[in-house]
């Protein structure tokens, strides 16, 4: 399915990038952790054949007992993903929708922050 690649695909795009843990697929991450993942999205585009340019929502959240650690973490991503010049697959372009920004802490000292990345990519009718 599209989706599930678009996901795959944007995790191997961080194998690159130095973080404190693997990015996981996910709501929540444990404690000291990153997950990731795909939010509401919609087709902006549709042509005749079928072929769908759509726009989806891409939620990361990041948990960490160092605060610093954790923006720092989402800030990486961000950057990473956002300034690259080719994209695998049908994504054409990733962009900043809501900045890393503070969530809350948790009883255990957790430091919790989030942020949304847009993603853009084609749905070809003939997949």
């Amino acid at each position: 399915m599209a989706y599930a690649k678009l996901l795959n695909d944007i995790l191997g795009l961080l194998n690159n990038v130095n973080l404190y843990n693997k990015v996981i697929i996910g709501s929540m991450p444990s404690d000291n952790g990153i997950a990731m993942y795909l939010s509401a999205g919609a087709p902006d585009i549709t042509d005749f054949k079928k072929n769908t340019i759509n726009e989806i929502s891409l939620v990361i959240n990041a948990k960490h007992e160092n605060q610093l650690i954790c923006l720092q973490a989402l800030s990486d991503i961000h950057k990473h993903l956002t300034t690259l010049k080719d994209y695998p697959g049908d994504i054409l372009d990733i962009e900043t929708g809501t900045a890393p920004n503070y969530l809350g802490q948790e009883d255990n000292g957790q430091w919790l922050y989030g942020s949304i990345l847009d993603v853009k990519f084609i749905i070809r009718s003939d997949n």
